[in-house]
């Protein structure tokens, strides 16, 4: 018998695999060496900065909870002791530091009956097993009983955009937390909350039958995948395991051995992504809506990677004036300028709730648009946030 193509299910896998079934298969049963060349680089992709402190975060809570520890400072040495171990830049600790003093004064000093940290969901060899036949693996970062006996399921996140309610009511991760907690605390009253490390709880309740419903969906997903032939290579057959252009692609480390950027990247074949006019119908043109911005997040990759060849092969470390390469048609300088931008973590100390919510992220154009609305003395604030920074920019023009 062959191996299933989904040894289990996450909210990670099931958004993939919904995005592009081809990404899933390269990930997760890689083809070729290549394939799986590129699986080990992309691994490593996730140690960028901002993951790096999302995981010194979790594990400093972690430790704390677990020490039964009440005092803000030995969450502050926690914390230290995992940028340490795991060394970040200034700026990234001194980010964590603001979250996590922000969290304890909100909710830090409430100590709830603690089940567990970091509760595993079966493991990645041997993953939980759902009543209806359906693997599923995980960590839940916090269970604790409310003192109403809830059971209480609590996932850390540092991400820097909120979450709606809509958002979090409709999560994923959410359905599966509450699929394992069904079973494993039976007759229990469930809760399920994001603590957004920056801003607050986002909580989410299901009723029994959702919970049911949402099970027998995951195996039908799960059915789904494992019915997936990976094995057809021949691109024109049917079953073979199509890509699918969308938001994904500027993520995906697989672009190099996807047949649908190939086309658009190295082929030019533009008349399966942009038809003539309007398509008339309303399917049809949102799909080519979407196909267009998969093919707009394709180019800005390639864009940034002729940009960081320049900058890093081309320049290097010569001081700006020195700057400049011509070749027979362009002039290209990489000169000096000033970058304005907002500090998210400043802009929700002087912000309300709501006007945080309505920004999701702090982009330039975004707190713009907020100032004139905004009474006299916040905005004041809001613009006395703002940092400038020297930057190096790019220019290419064409030669005379």
């Amino acid at each position: 018998m062959s191996k299933p193509n989904a040894k289990y299910l996450s909210a990670s896998r099931i958004k993939l695999a919904k995005d592009c079934e081809y990404g899933y298969m390269l990930k997760y049963n890689p083809p070729s060496a290549a394939a799986h060349a590129i699986k080990a680089r992309s691994n490593n992709q996730n140690d960028t900065q901002a993951a790096i402190n999302g995981t010194n975060l979790h594990q400093a809570l972690e430790d704390w909870v677990n020490e039964g520890s009440t005092a803000l400072p030995r969450l502050m040495e926690l914390y230290d002791k995992a940028c340490t171990e795991s060394p970040v830049d200034f700026h990234f600790m001194e980010d964590g530091r603001q979250m996590l003093r922000r969290w304890f004064n909100a909710r830090g000093m409430a100590r709830p009956v603690v089940i567990g940290c970091e509760v595993p969901m079966g493991s990645h060899e041997s993953p939980y097993l759902l009543d209806n036949g359906t693997p599923i693996f995980g960590f839940i970062d916090l269970i604790v009983e409310e003192p109403d006996g809830t059971i209480h399921l609590i996932d850390y996140k540092s991400v820097r955009a909120p979450m709606t309610q809509d958002e979090a009511d409709n999560n994923l991760q959410a359905g599966i937390y509450f699929a394992w907690a069904s079973e494993n605390y039976p007759g229990r009253p469930l809760k399920f909350s994001f603590d957004l490390l920056r801003y607050g709880t986002v909580e989410v309740e299901w009723p029994l039958e959702r919970i049911k419903s949402f099970k027998e969906w995951l195996k039908m997903r799960y059915t789904y995948i494992n019915q997936l032939d990976f094995s057809v290579e021949d691109r024109d057959d049917p079953a073979f395991v199509k890509p699918q252009l969308g938001d994904g692609c500027k993520w995906c480390p697989f672009t190099d051995l996807c047949p649908e950027a190939e086309k658009v990247m190295k082929s030019g074949e533009w008349q399966h992504i942009i038809q003539p006019g309007i398509p008339e119908d309303e399917g049809e043109a949102i799909n080519e809506f979407q196909r267009i911005k998969a093919v707009q997040a394709l180019l800005n990759k390639k864009k940034g990677q002729i940009e960081k060849w320049l900058k890093e092969e081309v320049f290097g470390d010569d001081p700006p004036e020195d700057c400049v390469l011509e070749t027979d048609e362009w002039t290209v300088r990489w000169t000096e300028s000033e970058r304005k931008s907002y500090s998210m973590q400043e802009l929700v100390d002087i912000l309300p709730p709501q006007a945080i919510a309505a920004l999701a992220k702090a982009s330039n154009s975004a707190v713009d648009r907020m100032i004139p609305i905004l009474p006299e003395d916040t905005a004041k604030r809001v613009k006395e946030a703002a940092v400038f920074k020297p930057s190096r920019t790019l220019r290419v023009s064409r030669r005379k």
